[in-house]
């Protein structure tokens, strides 16, 4: 299972029994997934952001001859203020936090046909803050993973 389809199983909003599915965008949001955002039935909750960061140089060729390629991915987590509600307090993302730092548990690849080669390890977590991301204004947590996958 990769990191997306796993974050696909999460409520959006742990502390609401009714949530939906956590909306995941790869790098930015689709149009489509924002309007699906502020609409009624997601009624701005939180939604993720996944960033695959940039390799650092070649493959390691290790003792048994495999090479192996080292990476990072960071999962930025936002929830937009309601439009009439009092302002967000972060206890959704914090809680959204504590779920994702279970991710090495269950996710086995980086991308369809790429394994880890070893379990993915949190590297750095920001808690919830202040910030305008992807033109919403709300809270903003970032998360993020090393991998190694063997090539």
């Amino acid at each position: 299972m990769t990191l997306h389809e796993w974050l696909r199983t999460l409520p959006a909003d742990p502390t609401d029994p009714t949530s939906p599915k956590l909306i995941v965008g790869e790098g930015v949001l689709k149009p489509a997934q924002r309007q699906q955002v502020v609409g009624t039935e997601y009624a701005r909750r939180p939604y993720a952001v996944v960033q695959l960061l940039q390799r650092g140089g070649a493959a390691v060729r290790l003792h048994n001859t495999r090479p192996r390629l080292t990476g990072g991915i960071r999962v930025h987590l936002h929830h937009p203020h309601g439009q009439l509600g009092p302002p967000r307090t972060g206890a959704e993302l914090a809680e959204l936090q504590a779920l994702l730092a279970r991710a090495p548990d269950f996710v086995t690849e980086i991308s369809p046909g790429y394994r880890l080669a070893k379990p993915l390890a949190l590297s750095t977590e920001l808690d919830p803050r202040p910030e305008t991301f992807d033109a919403f204004d709300g809270l903003t947590a970032v998360t993020q993973f090393t991998y190694a996958i063997w090539r």
